[in-house]
């Protein structure tokens, strides 16, 4: 059942939905991260702990700029803290953060690729494009600078060379997205490797963007 998170329940959810991102195989042993901002701390996945045994009270808590402020034994927060805390203080509205590597995704990002089709009216109509930031060293503040051009105008975008982070007003809203994001990733490699794309006329693009620019772009809902 899909629970939206409360002050008193983020942490059941956000270790639910890291559940969840380690079984529909988005991450494996020790990757990916997830958090959620609850005012002016964050609830973040602990380093070095795999998604699929993650229990809420190993969640580790962070101020915005990314300091653990309490003790928890041996759980330290995600080396990637400062990627969702930097992405906090550029989109205040903003309450989830999610990074997988999802296998699709981030085949895109491997190949410094960003995840579009005139094909596909999905892709066109939920993200426009999906675009690559540059690449930044992991488990140092170089992996957020690019991502900060581009987070304000997009929900969801790839880390090159690395996977695909998302965001939302909620930790649902930020996993959807990401879930999304692979399956439009996922048929995109299928159709490219059965065949050239059937493209729509420039018109339907012209017209799914719009739809896009009126219903899913950040500034409309985020």
């Amino acid at each position: 059942m899909l629970v939206r998170e409360t002050a008193e329940n983020a942490a059941e959810v956000l270790a639910d939905v890291a559940r969840r991102m380690y079984q529909s195989g988005m991450v494996s042993a020790y990757e990916g991260n997830i958090s959620v901002r609850i005012g002016d701390r964050v609830l973040i996945t602990p380093s070095g702990i795999c998604k699929g045994l993650l229990d809420p009270d190993m969640l580790v808590e962070v101020d915005l700029e990314g300091r653990q402020t309490k003790e928890n034994g041996i759980f330290r927060a995600s080396t990637e803290t400062r990627l969702h805390t930097a992405i906090y203080q550029k989109r205040p509205e903003i309450r989830s953060v999610c990074h997988t590597h999802a296998p699709f995704s981030t085949a895109f990002a491997v190949l410094n690729q960003p995840i579009t089709s005139n094909a596909y009216p999905e892709a066109r109509t939920l993200y426009d494009e999906i675009p690559v930031a540059k690449y930044g060293r992991p488990n140092t503040d170089d992996i957020w600078q690019d991502v900060m051009r581009l987070i304000p105008d997009n929900n969801i975008l790839l880390l090159a060379n690395h996977g695909p982070v998302s965001v939302g007003t909620t930790i649902w809203d930020a996993y959807l997205r990401m879930e999304s994001c692979e399956s439009i990733a996922k048929v995109l490699y299928y159709a490219r490797q059965m065949g050239k794309e059937a493209d729509l006329p420039p018109e339907e693009i012209e017209a799914l963007q719009a739809l896009y620019r009126r219903k899913f772009a950040p500034n409309v809902n985020p």
